[in-house]
């Protein structure tokens, strides 16, 4: 998550969406990082806007340019499942070695897992609205990086890959049953990476299906 004063600008770090990356080029202009899960990484729009409302008391929250990156459910899920394959995880509840891909999505939904919500839920502001300026889809990031550092009139820096996902299941050994189950549990999020990337002319205006 950075938010910058200065440049006026706010990244809604997802999950497994090139954030570390994107922190790492832009964490020089930010007067405020938090690259730690613990502290807040992943925090949703609206908790930002509550947690810095003193910041948009000096500087009106309509002048920020807020962006995010989002990606096709079935690879969101997956690298939430091969990620926590690292040895950093092992013996923990989270460890997802030696557990087939079906039961950890059946497991970790069933128990409301935080990091399997909903992508969409992280761009709504404090009035649920849908309230990002600029959607990246994660496939098109490197093509559309320099735009971004176009808007936030800044020195286009290299995206380096960081906190990559190990090599693990993938979309070709997902059952076709499960695949077309996890496209219907994140129906928005599928809607959003195919229709609304790029610059939005609907922040707040966007109706979102159920």
């Amino acid at each position: 998550m950075l938010l910058s004063l200065s440049r006026r600008f706010i990244f809604v770090a997802n999950l497994k969406t090139a954030s570390t990356s994107i922190e790492a080029c832009l964490r020089p202009f930010s007067e405020i990082c938090i690259p730690s899960t613990r502290f807040g990484k992943h925090e949703p729009l609206a908790k930002i806007e509550e947690r810095f409302s003193w910041a948009f008391d000096y500087i009106g929250r309509a002048n920020f340019f807020v962006f995010g990156v989002i990606r096709d459910p079935l690879d969101y899920v997956l690298s939430i499942y091969n990620s926590h394959q690292k040895p950093a995880f092992l013996n923990q509840p989270s460890y997802t070695g030696g557990i087939a891909f079906e039961d950890f999505y059946s497991r970790w939904r069933s128990r409301g897992n935080w990091q399997l919500a909903p992508q969409y839920e992280r761009f709504l502001n404090a009035k649920g609205e849908y309230a990002l300026d600029y959607l990246l889809n994660l496939d098109d990031v490197p093509t559309q990086w320099p735009q971004i550092c176009k808007v936030l009139d800044l020195p286009e820096k290299e995206l380096r890959n960081l906190n990559v996902s190990p090599t693990g299941a993938s979309r070709a050994m997902v059952d076709p049953g499960l695949a077309a189950q996890i496209y219907r549990d994140y129906a928005t999020d599928d809607l959003l990476a195919k229709e609304f990337t790029g610059f939005t002319a609907c922040r707040g205006k966007l109706t979102l299906p159920e």
